[in-house]
């Protein structure tokens, strides 16, 4: 999500102020003014994606595989639902067929700042801002907090992963945690040899994560303990996908990486032209990754060879998405870039 300097400036002041008048027991956003901010700032959009849209055209050659831009993106589609994070507070809004915000706020919480994903798991949001939230899907009230203080060494610092009755979180005190989801508890914790910001995947019974002590571990998603470590050239701030029996995942040392799931021993590695923070994307056996130069690239994901590459206006550090033949994907050059995953 972009940071609230990344936005319109109508809509960053707005999300400002509602985060310092709101408390986590208080509901009572005024939707309409936040509604006319919104159209507003989204019929702006509009009339710059025309706008450039016009010119991309006249400059586009037969080779670009760009199907469309948009800039300044300020909101994330999941399924009917748009989430928009400002400085201090979520908004969840419900979108009709024509696209165009027509209902009400289901419900917002304000927790501070944050940056990592949320996720969705029966019935329960988890969040990590530095402490792990778990709140209702439903109505947004609070079910447990989980202090990022309470680990003694410093805050909670990834995007969570959950499985099996497990939340699976890293930290900055230099360690990945499984906590209960239902009361959040600490099951397990393995240290690493310093911080833990990338989000753990979950599969065959292990979780995957790196740390920035350049190594990608393997750990007993039970027990935490060790399965195998793989040590990279740099930090890994990247989050893993697994597919195919293998790890896929960046690191610092501009190198995309896909490791065997069992054993940790390297099948590939190719590499980029800048870091590789971004959590690559699988489908259809090619790995789809960006990384800090502002390019995507399309990797076989058995072998690594390059399938094609892509270059935008601004560093990406977010993680594609995949769907319907197109890679959809954020930069920081302001705009959510849709290409054909066809060379």
């Amino acid at each position: 999500m972009p940071r609230t300097d990344e936005l319109p400036a109508s809509l960053a002041e707005l999300a400002y102020r509602e985060s310092l008048e709101l408390s986590p027991s208080r509901f009572d956003i005024d939707s309409g003014r936040l509604l006319a901010v919104l159209d507003q700032a989204i019929a702006e959009a509009h009339e710059r994606t025309r706008q450039e849209a016009e010119r991309a055209t006249a400059k586009a050659s037969s080779r670009h595989r760009v199907i469309w831009h948009r800039p300044r993106v300020i909101a994330t589609t999941i399924g009917a639902a748009v989430i928009i994070v400002g400085f201090a507070v979520a908004i969840i809004l419900l979108f009709g067929a024509s696209g165009g915000p027509n209902v009400s706020v289901r419900w917002s919480y304000t927790m501070g700042p944050f940056s990592t994903s949320p996720v969705v798991a029966g019935g329960t949001v988890y969040v990590d801002n530095g402490n792990v939230y778990a709140l209702d899907a439903a109505t947004g009230h609070l079910r447990w907090l989980r202090s990022g203080h309470t680990t003694g060494g410093g805050a909670f610092a990834s995007d969570p992963a959950v499985a099996d009755g497990s939340i699976y979180v890293g930290s900055y005190d230099d360690k990945i945690y499984a906590l209960d989801a239902a009361i959040g508890q600490t099951r397990w914790s393995h240290t690493t040899g310093y911080l833990v910001t990338s989000g753990p995947a979950v599969a065959y019974g292990s979780i995957y994560v790196g740390s920035w002590d350049r190594k990608v571990y393997a750990l007993d998603a039970a027990t935490g303990h060790l399965r195998w470590s793989y040590t990279t050239g740099n930090s890994v701030q990247s989050s893993p996908v697994v597919a195919y029996n293998t790890v896929y995942i960046g690191s610092n040392d501009k190198k995309v990486y896909a490791l065997d799931t069992a054993t940790g021993h390297l099948r590939w590695s190719y590499t980029t032209g800048n870091w590789v923070v971004s959590r690559p994307a699988v489908m259809n056996r090619t790995v789809y990754v960006g990384d800090i130069n502002g390019i995507v690239y399309a990797l076989d994901a058995v072998t690594g060879h390059l399938r094609w590459s892509y270059t935008t206006g601004g560093k990406i550090q977010s993680a594609p998405a995949v769907a319907g033949g197109i890679v959809y994907l954020g930069s920081w050059d302001r705009r959510l870039y849709a290409l054909n995953t066809e060379s």
